[in-house]
């Protein structure tokens, strides 16, 4: 799991977690909203789900990643966007 996400040091930093989750929405959304749409909202979420509310920050990325989707399910009304995930998701692409 640990190449999935970028291996243990990128695990306990927020700036690290960060790029990665706006790197990934900007691979897997791109059609969906500009980058700088992108951007904001991939920081917002994961500001959402750093450990304030969760103990262990491996499953910030996955976190981040579902609340991204939220956003912009909600923001543009995109109702594939779920699905294009769980898609990358059981193909390893995330």
């Amino acid at each position: 799991m640990n190449g999935m996400f970028g291996g243990d040091e990128s695990l306990q930093d927020r700036a690290a977690i960060t790029n990665r989750i706006v790197s990934d929405a900007r691979r897997l959304y791109h059609d969906l909203a500009d980058d700088d749409a992108l951007e904001r909202s991939a920081r917002r979420a994961v500001a959402e789900v750093w450990p304030g509310s969760i103990k262990v920050t491996s499953f910030v990325s996955v976190l981040a990643l579902r609340r991204l989707r939220e956003m912009l399910a909600e923001e543009d009304g995109h109702r594939n966007v779920g699905l294009r995930l769980e898609t990358a998701t059981t193909t390893g692409t995330v």
